[in-house]
């Protein structure tokens, strides 16, 4: 649709994320991101190329100790920052 708009575009994504349709995916590196997939769940971003990866609840254990057992945990988002596969293969001397 080359006649839209970038405004349209953000203010319909802004849009989206508020009803709870999207999920705005910000990083200190690179521009906001959108994800479809609302259900809980973590990223894995490549320090090299900015690769993001989905990591499901199921990859990643969760145990509240000390002082947040004390609390009532409503959400929790985690970033796993690294270095992909392909990046890592690309740096490798003596390939």
């Amino acid at each position: 649709m080359p006649r839209i708009s970038l405004g349209t575009v953000y203010r319909n994504l802004k849009s989206l994320t508020a009803e709870g349709l999207l999920l705005e995916i910000t990083t200190a590196r690179s521009a906001a991101r959108y994800d479809a997939n609302v259900s809980r769940h973590s990223h894995l971003r490549c320090i090299e190329c900015d690769r993001l990866e989905d990591v499901p609840e199921s990859e990643m254990a969760f145990e509240p100790k000390s002082r947040l057992r004390h609390y009532k945990i409503l959400e929790y988002r985690v970033e796993l920052i690294g270095i992909c596969p392909a990046c890592r293969y690309q740096h490798q001397p003596n390939r």
